[in-house]
């Protein structure tokens, strides 16, 4: 458990960072079909790990409530990244789809896979 923990404390650090990088360097900057669609595989992606982490390390109730939260604070890739008042018109058209399209599709993924068996979607 102390190691599903430390994961749960260490792993939305990288993942801010990863997605930081990932909302300044591709998304503001692609079409918003293309910003869209890398958004759906972010939220997939966050969702697929947390719930490979979940069977792979059993951890309690506590830590999965926790580890639900720090996977959704990581879904959203542009958190806290820009204010949104200082985006330019068609920039805060992708600052809403980066905002709550991952989140939404890493909430239905996990719904999704919490009833499949097997977490390697193979």
């Amino acid at each position: 458990m102390l190691f599903f923990f430390l994961t749960c404390v260490i792993g939305p650090l990288i993942g801010r960072r990863l997605g930081w990088g990932l909302s300044r360097g591709v998304l503001y900057w692609v079409p918003i079909p293309v910003a869209g669609m890398i958004c759906g595989i972010w939220g997939i992606l966050v969702a697929w790990l947390l719930r490979v982490a979940i069977i792979w390390l059993h951890p309690n109730v506590v830590l999965k409530v926790l580890a639900f939260g720090f996977a959704a604070y990581v879904s959203i890739p542009n958190y806290g990244l820009f204010a949104e008042g200082t985006l330019p018109g068609q920039k805060a058209v992708h600052h809403l789809l980066i905002s709550y399209l991952p989140l939404v599709i890493f909430v239905l993924t996990s719904v999704g896979l919490a009833f499949l068996k097997n977490p390697w979607l193979s």
